[in-house]
């Protein structure tokens, strides 16, 4: 194979989360998925009255992250919760094997297929991650199978189907992979790799575009999510077969490319409309105060489709630089992105960065002119939960059957008869993290820990007193016999530092480990009943808070900023 994974996930069950991410997951779980009345997100697949169709993406997005956290929390009453829907879904499949909220005689219409392959990542992450139920599984295969006869090589090309050129349809790719995992029939992934030889774009094989020199700005119409999705389909492709030898570098030439050009400082992507949904070299234009030059700064549906990149590149290169991006957006663009009772996530996040911006919540649909159903959801919100449910899967890993720790935050991990017990409260109260082992008698093992590129390095970690150095941006892989009682402490480089920003050396934003600092109106006039700062940080007579906090009222006049000028 020309892909090959070097980390693999914990079982199910082996990891909480007990700090700020821990804490937002178990909010929108409790006051956002669970009181969620799914049968409404199904209604419109029962009922096929829909014409702006890309709304059928609204109970795929859910589900995906609600399954990922009933995965990694174990929660019975969610997986009940899942079940139900899930089956509810699987009901409104015709004898064509159809699941779509759009009437046969108009299909497959615009966003068609893109609602059609978000039931496909649910119903095949649901059989994945909760149960191999045969129902489901025939279910995937009669989407795929009625998929073949609407478009594929008896049928229309993928390239003229659908909205984006291409890009939306052939962004299926990652999901009937998944049928063909689930499944073990061939012809799912001989569709799938047809889908990727097509190039996804009519405007041009992205793929080809990147070995090409092109920039993420430049390939096909740049709408930044769905071509992001079908870099990842083609990352999936690549562990199965052979069909696309220049595939690694294909894909971590557009990580490279996304990351420099793309991602601004808070972790988040795209720019240039209303809604920021497009690749524009935002990298280099997020200090600019001019909504005709940016467009709105960085839509959370790109940041949660950017983590699971970032999810595929970090296994398939096992390179620690990479998961200090996902800490970026963890820590700052999905944290700061989420309402404070975990409900809603912004869709627009504050333009400009310079200030003075404010988050507000993703809109209700019903209010901005849409006759909608699905509880008048918006696609920012039903994908948030997905973006925070990365953190427990991407916390730690597994590589020679042993812990990898990528994340530091409060926790505790279940794994091959260990008990690893994480404390310190980083990155938002101490420098210090306290890694405590409880096991019966000695183990023999590998353990590796993510060294940030931003720290120095040395005396990094400590074992039981005994103290390491590490390379910046690296795993420091230490091999010996643990023992119950064992303790690991690591040491943080908390200081304040600017980051100064792409092209703009006038520019910068201040940072404090992986957390971006921010004004916040409320610092210079604090009122009672505000909701109190994770941090406050002063640099001479400016008062900082975290970014995540920052903005946290959601309301129009609590503005904050993120870049300043020297």
């Amino acid at each position: 194979m020309t892909c090959v994974n070097k980390f693999q996930l914990l079982p199910a069950g082996s990891i909480e989360l007990k700090g700020e991410l821990g804490k937002a997951i178990a909010l929108c779980t409790a006051n956002f998925l669970k009181t969620l009345d799914w049968s409404k997100l199904v209604e419109p697949f029962h009922k096929r009255y829909e014409t702006i169709s890309w709304r059928s993406e609204f109970w795929g997005k859910m589900i995906r992250g609600a399954i990922l956290i009933a995965y990694t929390t174990q929660d019975e009453e969610l997986k009940a919760i899942l079940k139900e829907t899930v089956y509810d879904m699987v009901s409104a499949q015709d004898e064509n094997g159809c699941i779509s909220t759009v009437a046969p005689e108009k299909q497959p219409g615009t966003w068609d297929m893109w609602g059609r392959k978000y039931v496909l990542h649910g119903l095949a992450r649901y059989c994945q991650y909760i149960d191999m139920d045969p129902k489901v599984i025939k279910a995937c295969c009669g989407v795929v199978d009625h998929m073949m006869t609407q478009m594929g090589p008896n049928a229309k090309s993928p390239l003229d189907v659908g909205w984006h050129d291409g890009l939306a349809t052939c962004s299926a790719i990652d999901a009937i992979v998944r049928v063909y995992r689930i499944s073990g029939e061939k012809k799912y992934l001989d569709f799938a790799t047809y889908i990727a030889k097509t190039g996804c774009s009519k405007q041009g094989d992205i793929f080809q575009g990147v070995l090409d020199g092109k920039t993420p700005a430049e390939l096909g119409n740049a709408k930044a999510y769905e071509m992001t999705s079908c870099f990842q389909g083609l990352a999936e492709l690549c562990l199965e077969n052979d069909e696309f030898p220049q595939a690694f570098e294909v894909l971590t030439r557009y990580y490279n490319n996304v990351r420099d050009r793309e991602i601004m400082c808070t972790g988040i992507g795209g720019g240039k409309d209303n809604w920021g949904e497009y690749w524009f070299d935002m990298a280099l234009k997020q200090n600019i105060n001019d909504l005709k030059a940016t467009g709105t700064m960085g839509e959370t549906c790109i940041t949660t489709t950017w983590l699971h990149y970032l999810e595929r590149i970090l296994q398939l290169t096992g390179d620690a630089k990479v998961f200090d991006q996902c800490e970026l957006s963890l820590y700052n663009a999905l944290l700061g992105a989420m309402t404070l009772d975990g409900t809603n996530f912004t869709h627009r996040n504050p333009t400009p960065l310079c200030g003075p911006a404010c988050k507000l919540a993703a809109p209700d649909q019903m209010l901005i002119g849409f006759n909608a159903p699905f509880h008048g959801m918006d696609c920012c919100r039903a994908q948030g939960p997905e973006g925070l449910a990365m953190a427990s899967v991407l916390g730690v890993m597994l590589q020679d059957k042993a812990p990898v720790f990528n994340l530091y935050e409060d926790m505790v991990v279940n794994y091959d008869g260990v008990k690893y017990t994480v404390t310190g409260g980083w990155p938002f109260f101490g420098d210090k993290v306290t890694i405590a082992l409880s096991l019966q008698g000695a183990k023999k093992m590998t353990l590796r820990f993510r060294v940030p590129e931003r720290e120095s390095g040395k005396g990094f970690l400590a074992v039981n007193g005994e103290s390491y150095d590490a390379q910046p941006g690296t795993y420091l892989a230490i091999d010996r016999e643990w023992k119950d009682g064992d303790q690991i402490v690591i040491s943080f480089d908390q200081k304040l530092r600017k980051r100064v920003l792409p092209t703009t050396p006038n520019t910068f934003c201040y940072m404090q480990g992986p957390l971006v600092l921010a004004e916040d109106t409320r610092l210079n006039n604090y009122h009672a009943e505000t909701t109190s700062y994770r941090i406050v940080t002063q640099d001479g007579e400016q008062l900082l808070c975290d970014y995540a906090s920052a903005g946290n009222e959601f309301l129009d006049y609590n503005h904050i900023k993120v870049v300043f000028s020297k």
